[in-house]
């Protein structure tokens, strides 16, 4: 282990101990209000929401399928939900670069070229979290108690075209082409590939239902614990907090999963218009929960047949793996 990579794991593990020691701090020190709040859990709700969950995962692993399909990359589709979800428990590894590695290593083995699959991992990320910046944006226009002072509905309206325009085919290929090189210190092996514009907003779509999923099953997770929260402007509110978390916890390079990170903006959101005491709890709740949804996307993945005769269709009507297109 270089020295480099022994204080990044150091600086991510402290982070991490930090927030969670002020979260446990906090529990600690308010253990009689948490103790006789009224907990009154719906545990079919609390089903209901990890069955929910469970869809925009399983929906991601469709939607890297896709992106692997639109570079005629020809890859069995329930095979790729079977990398992509077990690749993603290497999120919990300091650096994220695990997570990458291994679903790249793995594509590798079903034929696919390594500089298609790292495409479409660096594709993959630019895209989800386009879709996750937009979703947050949608949301926000209709809360009532997140309030960021300077984000009017100008201000959204001028950041969901700017954004719309940054995934430009001609800049997002030049942004993929730069990391590619950053990564593996040359472009030896770029795809040589022109995106075509309608499929880059067809996917940035996909993955806006896909957070907008994720943070729906979120709030039936605290509506599970507290059903005084039910009511539209509450869905709003959360939800949103939920996803500004998120893409912060994603963007934090130090700690794995953004472990720690995802929980200290959710608390400072959540608290200011929820009770301390119950978002102090439900931050820790929501970590578990997120981990049991993964896990039981990559049991059901690795009980599912090898082929869906559907699916086969497509896959065997695809060329042949690595093959590289200009038009995309």
């Amino acid at each position: 282990m270089t020295k480099s990579i022994l204080i990044k794991n150091i600086a991510s593990f402290t982070i991490i101990a930090v927030i969670f020691f002020f979260l446990g701090l906090y529990i600690y020190v308010n253990w009689a209000q948490i103790r006789d709040y009224e907990w009154n859990v719906n545990y079919q709700m609390l089903l209901l929401s990890l069955a929910l969950l469970c869809v925009p995962f399983f929906m991601m692993a469709i939607g890297w399928y896709l992106i692997l399909w639109c570079l005629h990359s020809s890859v069995n589709a329930i095979e790729c939900v079977k990398i992509y979800t077990l690749s993603q428990l290497a999120r919990y590894i300091p650096g994220k670069i695990f997570m990458f590695v291994g679903r790249v290593m793995m594509a590798e083995r079903l034929g696919v070229k390594k500089s298609i699959s790292a495409l479409s991992v660096f594709f993959e990320a630019i895209i989800s979290t386009a879709g996750a910046f937009f979703a947050t944006l949608i949301l926000y226009l209709f809360t009532s108690k997140v309030q960021i002072a300077w984000l009017n509905p100008y201000w959204i309206g001028f950041l969901i075209a700017a954004g719309l325009m940054a995934m430009n085919p001609k800049l997002l290929n030049t942004v993929l082409h730069k990391i590619y090189q950053l990564r593996y210190k040359n472009d030896f092996g770029f795809p040589s590939i022109e995106f075509r514009y309608y499929k880059i907003i067809l996917l940035c779509l996909y993955y806006i239902i896909i957070w907008v999923l994720m943070a729906a099953s979120f709030y039936l997770l605290i509506i599970s614990f507290s059903e005084s929260l039910t009511g539209v402007k509450a869905f709003f509110d959360i939800t949103c907090v939920f996803l500004i978390s998120w893409i912060i916890g994603f963007l934090s390079i130090l700690t794995p999963g953004g472990l720690g990170v995802r929980e200290g903006v959710m608390t400072i959101g959540l608290g200011k218009f929820l009770p301390l005491q119950f978002v102090s709890i439900m931050v820790i709740v929501s970590r578990i929960w997120l981990t049991i949804g993964e896990l039981l996307v990559v049991a059901i993945a690795y009980v599912m047949p090898k082929t869906d005769p559907k699916l086969q269709v497509i896959y065997e009507e695809q060329p042949k793996a690595g093959y590289e297109s200009k038009h995309v």
